[in-house]
């Protein structure tokens, strides 16, 4: 399963973020969901995890959070590791806001 999964990502990824036909036809995530997993997962900076400068504002790092948010929420995202991926946001996103707090 998932062998077939990663190639037809990588399928659609040569393809210009378009899906190929033939290989999965029910793929419900797009090539932006699963690059933003893939961000939020490999990286340990909270700004490169939200894709911000260290010079951001509060409101940066709230408009990064939704615009992720509304991408990988799990009951809108059926990528998979959407769970996990928004749980990191939310750290990263409350420890960044935090730091405008003090």
């Amino acid at each position: 399963m998932f062998d077939s999964l990663f190639s037809a990502v990588i399928d659609t990824n040569e393809n210009g973020g378009i899906p190929p036909a033939s290989n999965l036809p029910n793929v419900n995530f797009t090539i932006e969901q699963v690059e933003a997993i893939n961000r939020l997962r490999n990286h340990k900076d909270n700004f490169e995890r939200l894709g911000l400068r260290h010079n951001c504002t509060k409101e940066d790092v709230l408009t990064a959070y939704k615009r992720l948010a509304k991408l990988l929420h799990p009951d809108k995202s059926e990528a998979p590791g959407s769970e996990d991926a928004f749980k990191l946001l939310l750290n990263a996103k409350t420890e960044l806001l935090n730091r405008f707090e003090k």
